[in-house]
């Protein structure tokens, strides 16, 4: 009957029964000691029915306590996801905002834009209380930042060799715009009243070709003005 007790404070205890059912849990360990203490004077039928009173009170403990504790660490989950979206939100905000103000809306602005929308749909998730679809979405947001600085910055590197490239070629003025690179060339490409282009710009054109073929990924845009 004493193991038997003990135990059943024991396992009271893994649940914090000395918190959540305090009472019937002293109660049973009092009763306990009671028990040892009837025995150690050889008042062997005393000392067992205290014994099994005290089981029967860690019982009473566990049952309160078991409901308690798991209504507790139910709370500490759903307080730990609404953290965990909050920061997540807050930190996928932060790059949504930095990035505004850099090149990437303008060179990336497709995967900007779904970064932007997933941030929006993650705080509608947090306030409607769908703390993982949050977390998912706002780190998704996070993710489609990452991806489109990167993006950008390889889109740069390769733009400012571009123009590097164009400002060597005689005769052609290079700049970056919104839309990419503009290459231009000065003076009169077309003789007056014809529409074939002057022979002494073959080789400047040339040149443009390789810088155009050693980056065939990128969209290029002609035009052409005669008179």
């Amino acid at each position: 009957g004493f193991t038997k007790a003990q135990a059943e404070i024991d396992r009271a205890d893994k649940v914090n029964a000395f918190k959540h059912a305090e009472a019937p849990f002293q109660r049973a360990k009092s009763t306990l000691e009671q028990a040892n203490t009837a025995l150690k004077g050889e008042q062997y039928d005393q000392a067992l029915q205290l014994a099994a009173q005290a089981g029967t009170r860690a019982r009473e403990a566990y049952a309160i306590a078991e409901v308690a504790e798991k209504q507790r660490l139910e709370r500490e989950a759903r307080e730990e996801k609404i953290a965990h979206a909050k920061d997540a939100i807050f930190k996928a905000e932060e790059g949504v905002n930095r990035e505004a103000r850099t090149q990437v809306p303008i060179l990336m602005p497709g995967t900007y834009e779904q970064a932007k929308a997933s941030l929006a749909n993650a705080k509608s998730a947090l306030a409607d209380g769908n703390y993982e679809r949050a977390i998912t979405l706002a780190e998704q947001s996070a993710a489609l930042i990452t991806q489109a600085i990167e993006k950008a910055q390889k889109i740069e590197t390769i733009e400012t060799r571009i123009l590097n490239a164009a400002k060597a070629i005689p005769d052609a003025e290079a700049e970056r715009n919104p839309k990419g690179i503009l290459i231009r060339f000065s003076g009169n490409l077309f003789a007056p009243g014809a529409s074939e282009i002057t022979p002494k710009y073959f080789p400047m054109l040339g040149q443009l070709a390789e810088i155009i073929k050693t980056y065939a990924d990128y969209k290029v845009r002609i035009e052409g003005h005669s008179d």
